[in-house]
C-alpha cells in the first residue's frame, strides 16, 4: 500500500492570502494536490491542515472533498515535521504502508503524471528515497519507504524532515523531471511558477522499443509554446531516462509527417516517436 502525507497546517504569512485555497485552473490548490497524489497511485492521503483560524475548516473542507482523509490537530503543529509525526500515528496500524509519498500542500504544479512516474520508480528501488529534482534542484513530493518514514518520530526536536533524508543520503535515487516541484511561499514564487506552467501539456504516441522502454503506449510531456521537435527531445530525454538511448535517434513525426529537429509543435499537434526499426513496422 502507498499512502501520502500532506502537512498543510501553514499561516500562509508570506503568501498574503490562504495560499492552499488559491484557485489553479478551476480548483483550489490543497484539493489539486490532493487529486493529483490519489490519481498518481496514492491509496490513502492523510492531510494534516491548520488546527484553527478563519481558513482551517475551509482547507481541510476542499481536501475532504477532493478524496483526503483529514487530520485536524488538537493544537498548532510548530512545524511541517510536527504534522507528518500526527500522519503517522494514524498510518501506524496493520497493514502499514510500503511507501510514504511526503509533499507539502503547496506545490501547484503537481501531477498525477509525475506520482505515478515516483511510484513505479519506488517499485524499481526497493528501500530507496526517491527524490525528483529538476536542473539540479530536489523538489517534491519525495518517496519515503516506510521503515524509513518511521523515523521521523526519533529526530532530535530541532531537525526537520531534511536531517532524516540526509541521514540517509546513500539509499537517495534522483529522478531528474522536466518541471520544477518546488512550493510557493510568496507572490513571487506564484507568478514565477505560472510563468513556468503557461506552455502546454502533449500526448506522444510511442513505437516499437520505445514503448517497451516506457512500458506504456502514450506519454505526455510539457514544452514551452509553441516548441520545436528539439525541445521536445530534449524534454523527453531529461523527463523519461529510460528513452535517453533510444530519443536522440528516433524519428519524431508531427501531424503523421515526419519533421526535422526545426519544425514547430503546437498544443494540437499530433506526436508519435518512432524508434529505427529493422525491415520496417507495421504498427507505425
Amino acid at each position: 500500500m502507498i499512502a501520502a502525507i500532506v502537512p498543510a497546517a501553514g499561516r500562509s504569512t508570506r503568501m498574503g492570502q490562504p495560499k492552499l485555497l488559491i484557485d489553479i485552473e478551476g480548483t483550489p490548490m490543497i484539493a489539486r494536490v490532493v487529486a493529483a497524489l490519489h490519481d498518481g497511485g496514492a491509496d490513502r492521503v492523510v492531510v494534516v491542515p491548520p488546527a484553527d483560524g478563519p481558513d482551517a475548516a475551509a482547507i481541510g473542507a476542499a481536501a475532504l472533498a477532493a478524496g483526503a482523509e483529514v487530520l485536524v490537530p488538537e493544537v498548532q503543529p510548530a512545524e511541517m515535521r510536527d504534522s507528518v509525526e500526527l500522519a503517522l500515528a494514524v498510518l501506524d496500524v496493520d497493514p502499514c504502508p510500503d511507501q510514504i509519498l511526503l509533499t507539502p500542500g503547496d506545490v501547484p504544479g503537481l501531477h498525477a503524471d509525475l506520482v505515478d512516474r515516483l511510484v513505479q520508480e519506488s517499485a524499481a528501488h526497493p528501500g530507496r528515497i526517491i527524490v525528483p529534482t529538476h536542473n539540479g534542484r530536489r523538489g517534491h513530493p519525495i518517496v519515503l519507504p516506510w521503515e524509513i518514514a518511521v523515523h521521523v518520530r526519533d529526530l532530535p526536536e530541532d531537525a526537520g524532515i531534511n536531517r532524516l533524508v540526509e541521514a540517509h543520503a546513500d539509499q537517495i535515487v534522483e529522478i531528474p523531471v522536466d518541471l520544477e516541484m518546488d512550493d510557493v511561499d510568496t507572490p513571487a514564487d506564484l507568478d514565477r511558477w505560472r510563468s513556468q506552467a503557461s506552455g502546454m501539456t502533449v500526448q506522444v504516441r510511442l513505437f516499437a522499443i520505445a514503448r517497451e522502454k516506457a512500458g506504456r503506449a502514450e506519454i505526455e510531456v510539457n514544452l514551452p509554446d509553441p516548441a520545436t521537435v528539439a525541445d521536445l527531445r530534449r524534454a523527453l530525454a531529461d523527463r523519461f531516462p529510460d528513452l535517453d538511448s533510444v530519443t536522440l535517434g528516433a524519428m519524431i513525426a508531427v501531424d503523421e509527417e515526419y519533421a526535422g529537429d526545426a519544425a514547430i509543435i503546437g498544443p494540437a499537434s499530433r506526436l508519435a516517436m518512432i524508434p529505427p526499426v529493422s525491415g520496417g513496422s507495421d504498427e507505425a
